[in-house]
């Protein structure tokens, strides 16, 4: 089972065909926190579609986070580090709009775990 306070995790996908990876980062959410499928959140917003030359506002991305946080009790986060998988941008964005997130509210004592790119 998951650590205490870890709740729902979440991605975002485009309107392309992604299924692959929705599954391939699920599986992974489960293998590595034992994050329950059923808790897992997929945001598809319009303006965090997926892609290069996207760029996904770090203001969002917080502002998204700290409404899963509050919400659900969470406690730790994952995320990608700031090289992101393969330096792909919108992994990049994500570890900004988390970074953003714990220096905003610092007081709730979040922890972070990030993925550290090879």
């Amino acid at each position: 089972s998951p650590p205490p306070g870890v709740e729902p995790g979440s991605m975002t996908i485009g309107p392309q065909d992604m299924a692959w990876l929705v599954a391939a980062l699920s599986m992974v959410v489960i293998w590595v926190a034992s994050v329950p499928l059923q808790q897992l959140k997929i945001v598809d917003h319009p303006n965090l579609q997926d892609g290069f030359g996207q760029v996904w506002s770090h203001d969002l991305l917080t502002e998204i986070i700290s409404e899963e946080v509050i919400s659900h009790d969470i406690h730790t986060i994952m995320t990608f580090d700031s090289y992101g998988v393969s330096g792909y941008c919108n992994h990049r964005d994500v570890h900004r709009g988390v970074v953003k997130f714990l220096q905003t509210y610092s007081e709730r004592n979040i922890k972070a775990w990030q993925l550290a790119s090879l």
